[in-house]
């Protein structure tokens, strides 16, 4: 899935303080599609099309290995009828910490309504138990006279069958208005 790569220890930079996740592209339903998956040394393809009601594909390829712990890759789809979108992405692990940065587009046929995003994000696992991140993504809407920004941080603790995790997220100019929203959380959460 190349929807979002950059790397979080629980909730998207993005997530929580409103009801779109402007600036993200791959949103195709799985159900009663076509995918395909393949490995090819280091390169890995990946295609969905999806013919229910407003017919959806996409085509990822992504190198891994590049260098030791680089993975590059690159998409593009067709959402419904008239929704192109473009991503590109780069990420790399060394030791506990893991950095992500990708930048998407999203044409829409409608004038007015083109989004471009850049997000990056860092995550570091302090040790097998406990992950930390933070991250930050900008969407410039082609309509809208501000950008909307977003940040945040993450944690993640889990011992044995107990996982506590939270976030802090804020949102700027939400959908190249002037609202603002943050949200903050923690949970918790069993595996029997």
């Amino acid at each position: 899935n190349y929807a979002d790569i950059v790397p979080t220890a629980y909730e998207e930079v993005y997530d929580v303080t409103d009801g779109t996740d402007n600036g993200v592209v791959g949103n195709i339903s799985s159900t009663n599609a076509f995918n395909y998956n393949g490995t090819f040394g280091n390169v890995t393809l990946s295609a969905i099309h999806s013919p229910a009601s407003t017919s959806s594909s996409s085509i990822v390829i992504e190198y891994a290995n590049l260098i030791d712990g680089l993975t590059i890759g690159a998409g593009e789809g067709e959402v419904g009828v008239g929704t192109d979108e473009l991503t590109m992405y780069i990420k790399y692990v060394t030791g506990g910490i893991t950095f992500g940065y990708q930048i998407s587009e999203i044409d829409l046929t409608a004038a007015g309504n083109d989004k471009e995003a850049d997000h990056v994000g860092v995550s570091f696992a302090v040790n097998e138990n406990l992950t930390v991140s933070a991250g930050k993504q900008d969407v410039e809407f082609s309509g809208a006279a501000n950008d909307e920004e977003s940040t945040g941080i993450s944690a993640s603790y889990t011992m044995g069958g107990l996982t506590i995790a939270g976030h802090a997220n804020g949102t700027d100019n939400q959908n190249g208005g002037t609202e603002n929203e943050d949200s903050k959380s923690v949970n918790f959460s069993f595996a029997f």
